[in-house]
């Protein structure tokens, strides 16, 4: 176990990696800069020799510990102490957990917009002064007895780093479990051990494991509330009841429009009312001819209560019955 434990966190649940076999790729030739050992001392932020591991000028690398003797762990929480010497830091980078190779998912804090993000190949690491340190948190549960930083970009010449300390939650933590040891009072709390924290600001590794636990951000989704959910429900199905009455309305409305345009109807009323003026044609016709049939007192006698029609339908009678009688002599 290392003697100088970071601020804030117990040193019961900080991971031993001084016990594996620290390596790193392409890290720099400037004396006192290249043992990766060094970033296991401290994570106060001093830059120097003995207590700063550089990269080589434009090279991206690694820095890795194998084989932890404490056997498999599953870290919850990743503090990082970028470096500030001649202008150099590390910029980017991810963190890969052996023998899984698995990637991890982290969550931090944005130093400059104060909001929770995520992050994994491509994690932002800050390059501030005034800040020793900045956290991350596990959002993955990855078991690994041996892991490795890889570093993809940097500031000025090259990255490096001053300081470098795993955490493991104090309660278990399993994929199916993560969420109530998350929730726990006796857990990392990143909340607790923000970002912005300086080493020159320590608290007691007691008042801290009271308070701890590593919780992802909260969402940022809004849920509605049942009497929203209610209201919206009740919205939809109106709109669908009036869109519905609405499409009958319509459909009624089209269907009397088709009717009442259709040739064919026009053309049964102009039948029928051609059939009916034929019909009252034929029926005066008919009348007609039955009068002129009829028997000569019958129809003197019927224009006989005609007054004045006697005489006029007595005589065109006569003039009928008379030509009658000539024709058929004839």
């Amino acid at each position: 176990m290392t003697d100088n434990i970071a601020p804030n966190i117990p040193s019961d649940v900080t991971v031993d990696l001084s016990s594996a076999n620290v390596t790193a790729k392409g890290s720099s030739n400037l004396d006192g800069f290249d043992d990766p050992r060094n970033i296991l001392k401290s994570t106060d932020g001093v830059d120097g020799a003995g207590k700063t591991w550089l990269l080589a000028d434009d090279t991206a690398g690694y820095w890795q510990a194998i084989g932890v003797s404490t056997g498999t762990f599953s870290p919850a929480l990743l503090r990082l102490s970028n470096t500030r010497q001649d202008g150099r830091g590390t910029k980017a980078f991810a963190i890969t957990g052996f023998p899984s190779n698995a990637v991890a998912n982290l969550s931090y804090t944005d130093p400059q917009t104060g909001k929770h993000a995520f992050c994994d190949e491509l994690c932002p690491l800050a390059h501030s002064s005034n800040k020793s340190y900045q956290d991350f948190f596990f959002v993955n549960v990855i078991n690994m007895d041996s892991v490795r930083l890889n570093i993809s970009d940097w500031y000025g010449s090259g990255g490096g780093l001053d300081g470098l300390l795993l955490a493991e939650d104090p309660l278990p933590r399993t994929a199916t479990s993560s969420s109530a040891s998350l929730s726990s009072a006796t857990s990392i709390n990143p909340t607790n051990s923000a970002s912005t924290a300086k080493a020159d600001q320590p608290t007691t590794a007691s008042a801290v494991a009271a308070t701890v636990t590593v919780t992802p951000p909260p969402s940022s989704s809004n849920k509605l509330s049942p009497g929203e959910d209610v209201g919206i429900a009740v919205g939809v199905v109106v709109f669908v009841l009036l869109l519905i009455a609405l499409l009958f309305f319509l459909r009624r409305k089209a269907r009397q429009r088709s009717h009442s345009s259709s040739p064919h109807g026009d053309r049964h009323s102009k039948m029928s009312r051609a059939e009916l003026e034929g019909n009252s044609a034929r029926y005066e016709k008919h009348s007609s001819v039955q009068a002129r049939e009829m028997d000569p007192d019958t129809r003197l006698h019927e224009m006989d209560n005609g007054g004045q029609a006697h005489e006029i339908g007595g005589d065109h009678f006569k003039q009928e019955m008379d030509g009658k009688s000539l024709t058929h002599d004839t």
